[in-house]
């Protein structure tokens, strides 16, 4: 018996020193377990914060779009409100000698004091070239606007009470100050 007892506390102290060797694996699997949680959890949280700050992107596209459309819409709606006008009237300005493919027509309203240009049958130009329309007063040649080079658009132009006659010409890209008279294109009288 007393050898038992003997060998009996041996293997009392090797349980008890292998006893904290356990508890510590324990806690060294818990605590990996743990760290493994906070990287999932972290990177959970960074890749939905990453894909809520894509589709905020993508909403304010969304967003911005709606604006423009709606902008295009209230802007169509005040054409048609300009073009339906009984005052507004259409002159069309036809082709000159120099060109026969060239036409456009302006609206001109003397009530409202507006009026706009729809170049429906400008050709292209040069990168190099634009189109100016001038107006006649009392002889002299007046620029009234630089018709844009999207040729599909309607466009507002300057209005001056005491036109005879409106003018378009040719001219270096930006406009000149003086109409290049051998470059006209298309007119018509008011």
């Amino acid at each position: 018996k007393q050898y038992a007892l003997q060998q009996d506390i041996p293997i009392r102290e090797q349980v008890e020193t292998q006893t904290p060797a356990i508890e510590n694996r324990m806690e060294a699997k818990a605590y990996g377990r743990l760290n493994w949680l906070s990287v999932v959890v972290v990177g959970s949280l960074v890749l939905l914060c990453g894909l809520s700050a894509l589709r905020m992107r993508n909403l304010q596209e969304e967003n911005r779009a709606l604006k423009t459309e709606l902008s295009t819409c209230e802007s169509r709606e005040e054409i048609i409100a300009f073009l339906k006008d009984p005052q507004t009237q259409p002159v069309v300005l036809t082709q000159t000698t120099t060109n026969t493919e060239a036409a456009a027509l302006v609206y001109w309203n003397k009530v409202s004091k507006k009026a706009m240009l729809n170049p429906f049958n400008l050709p292209r130009l040069p990168e190099d070239q634009q189109y100016q329309i001038w107006v006649d007063v009392e002889g002299k040649m007046i620029s009234i606007g630089l018709i844009s080079t999207n040729l599909e658009k309607y466009q507002d132009l300057k209005y001056l009470d005491e036109a005879t006659s409106l003018n378009i010409t040719i001219e270096p890209l930006g406009g000149s100050s003086e109409p290049t008279v051998s470059r006209l294109v298309a007119n018509h009288a008011i």
